[in-house]
């Protein structure tokens, strides 16, 4: 197992929903990544793992954006295409790759911010402009705005209760004794 799924498994990304439905884009992503996320590290060991984690979701999110903004045209048109062709039940079959994985590293991005403890406006604003880049993707597809965005944030509070430290003194203590 690479280092990035490892630090994947430990951190706990099997909760997001979305991931284990597109086990596929996450498998490819985690491939193509996995070299540079070890160069990285091996470059800078003093840097927790999750940092760089972080850093390279980051760097995903933007590829992955300019990606689908540069392809969402034809996409549309061929969208379209389908609809007309085939009927709206077997056009809906059809998966925009690229979106999918700006969809899947904004999941994993926003759970990484939940999972370091960022700050909530943050990660809100970034789901916001997923939501906003995938607009007419959403729309095609029937998804409701509001709905993809708070499904977004599940991920950033996912994230935020897989790195949940119990607080210290009397209370942290039975919390760690008496385990829920």
């Amino acid at each position: 197992m690479t280092p990035l799924n490892q630090l994947i498994q430990d951190m706990g990304f099997k909760n997001i929903p979305f991931m284990e439905q597109h086990k596929a884009a996450r498998r490819r992503w985690t491939k193509e990544q996995a070299p540079l996320f070890t160069k990285v590290c091996e470059n800078k060991p003093d840097t927790a793992p999750a940092l760089h984690l972080l850093g390279l979701l980051t760097k995903s999110h933007i590829e992955a954006s300019a990606q689908y903004e540069k392809s969402a045209t034809a996409s549309q048109q061929m969208q379209q295409v389908l609809s007309n062709t085939l009927g709206d039940e077997y056009a809906d079959k059809f998966t925009n790759q690229s979106a999918e994985d700006l969809t899947l590293i904004t999941h994993m991005w926003l759970y990484t911010q939940g999972y370091l403890n960022m700050d909530f406006s943050l990660a809100h604003d970034h789901a916001e402009q997923t939501q906003n880049t995938l607009q007419h993707e959403l729309i095609i597809k029937r998804i409701d705005l509001d709905a993809f965005r708070t499904d977004l944030m599940h991920s950033f509070y996912l994230g935020k209760e897989a790195n949940f430290a119990p607080s210290k003194g009397i209370l942290g203590w039975l919390k760690r004794l008496f385990p829920l």
